[in-house]
């Protein structure tokens, strides 16, 4: 009994525990360009209105790829305290690659185009496999997915790709 328990405690803190909504295969599709992996929520996708701020929009692939390449240039500069990023946590600059994508089109007051990219951690080790360890809203087979707890292994940020603005980024706690 000690061991189920203390099994369900260790999962809570390192994995966290998730909210997802079923995915609708119209209003959303695959993206994967190189070691990026992740899905794109359409205009049409029912969000909560927490992320939505004035619209909402499809980002194409090129205004992904956009998005992508403001965040490789400024994450680590944003990331420079490094929030819930200790012990077994990756550092998320340095494990960009590892996580799983959700890309949601946002316009915000001035009519500009933000990307909202909610971050899943992707990459597992052959321990934590082996412990049962697993995260299917990584796998393409959900919407969007509310993680709470998790650390650095689940994350956001809004990208606005008209100035190049990163802002909104958060990473979730530790419990």
């Amino acid at each position: 009994m000690m061991r189920i328990l203390l099994s369900i405690l260790v999962a809570s803190l390192f994995f966290g525990t998730g909210y997802s909504q079923k995915p609708d295969s119209t209003n959303i599709y695959h993206f994967k360009n190189g070691r990026i992996k992740g899905i794109v929520l359409t205009k049409d996708y029912e969000m909560p209105t927490s992320v939505v701020s004035i619209g909402r929009f499809t980002p194409t692939e090129e205004e992904i790829l956009k998005a992508e390449k403001i965040l490789r240039k400024n994450i680590r500069k944003i990331n420079k305290t490094r929030p819930n990023q200790f012990g077994s946590n990756p550092v998320i600059h340095r494990r960009l690659y590892s996580y799983f994508r959700q890309y949601v089109g946002v316009i915000n007051e001035k009519g500009e185009k933000v990307i909202h990219i909610n971050c899943l951690w992707n990459k597992y080790s052959l321990v934590e496999r082996i412990l049962g360890y697993h995260d299917d809203r990584a796998e393409n087979k959900k919407g969007y997915s509310f993680v709470f707890d998790g650390g650095s292994r689940y994350w956001s940020i809004n990208i606005n790709i008209e100035s190049s603005e990163l802002f909104g980024f958060s990473v979730n706690g530790v419990a």
